[in-house]
């Protein structure tokens, strides 16, 4: 099965446009890998003003199936670039265009607020 790793920007995102990203990976055959990290970032995040789509983000993750990974690092975009230098097999999902650019897997994006893009590297 392939698998795709998601970022923070990434979830929050989907919540915010109402965009069920598990049903996606679920229909495409895809297992989703969050990092703890990620998972930490969240919660610092629900005291602010992206309050809302954490919550609903954190509603999402208690329903849906997950791999649960340790990047062992505190920056999570380094952790992740780290995480991902060995494994060009997995998918990387996310917004953030810097990311993007530092890795050389296939990234999963989203075009016009709904469609889902994905192209490799």
């Amino acid at each position: 099965m392939k698998k795709i790793l998601v970022d923070t920007n990434f979830l929050i995102y989907c919540a915010k446009e109402k965009i069920d990203f598990f049903e996606y990976a679920k229909l495409e055959g895809l297992g989703v890998i969050i990092p703890e990290e990620v998972l930490s970032e969240l919660s610092r995040l629900e005291n602010t003003n992206q309050r809302k789509n954490v919550n609903v983000v954190k509603k999402i993750l208690r329903v849906s199936e997950f791999e649960k990974i340790s990047l062992k690092r505190t920056y999570v975009d380094r952790g992740i670039i780290e995480y991902l230098e060995d494994k060009k097999e997995i998918i990387l999902a996310t917004m953030d265009r810097d990311l993007q650019k530092k890795v050389k897997n296939p990234i999963l994006s989203i075009r016009e607020k709904v469609k889902f893009e994905l192209f490799n590297r």
